[in-house]
């Protein structure tokens, strides 16, 4: 990744950051059970972009591996280039759409409390490549905020999971 795309990268998430802190500023200032969607949606998307935004900038000082300069014409290496760019384009839409296909499968056997850290695991080691303390932490902080703010605050029942319900 270019220093360009990374900066631009690490601005994309900084917003996306405040628009989570503004969803969830929001949503505390609605009544009852009007604000648990909002919430459920928000929090754990805040959680992920800010883990993305410590990835991103944790990376940022990293040289990208030098190109190869075995092709003869400019014409054929723009031409190579785009090729290539577009085949990592779809490759990484694909690996995007597994991993959100992941979390909903997560979600459907072993249900919320479980999941969401362990996808938050998985996503922060595998995806993510971070070490595996920071993988770890990362999901325990996301548990505590799972069970204290949903589970004790709001008082609200996760959905449990196929699993949960075959086992109970």
């Amino acid at each position: 990744m270019s220093k360009h795309s990374s900066k631009g990268q690490i601005i994309f998430n900084i917003l996306l950051v405040v628009i989570f802190i503004v969803f969830i500023t929001l949503a505390t200032g609605y009544h009852g059970r009007a604000k648990v969607a909002p919430l459920v949606v928000a929090i754990p998307g805040l959680a992920v972009m800010l883990g993305l935004l410590v990835t991103d900038m944790r990376s940022r000082g990293k040289t990208a591996s030098p190109e190869s300069k075995t092709v003869s014409s400019p014409e054929k290496q723009a031409t190579g280039a785009e090729d290539k760019k577009r085949e990592i384009d779809t490759r990484s839409e694909l690996i995007s759409f597994a991993w959100a296909g992941l979390l909903f499968l997560f979600v459907y056997i072993l249900g919320f409390a479980v999941a969401i850290p362990l996808y938050l695991f998985f996503f922060m080691k595998v995806k993510s490549k971070e070490t595996l303390k920071f993988s770890l932490a990362f999901a325990g902080i996301a548990s505590v905020v799972l069970y204290a703010f949903f589970m004790q605050l709001l008082k609200m029942q996760l959905y449990k999971g196929v699993l949960f319900q075959i086992l109970s």
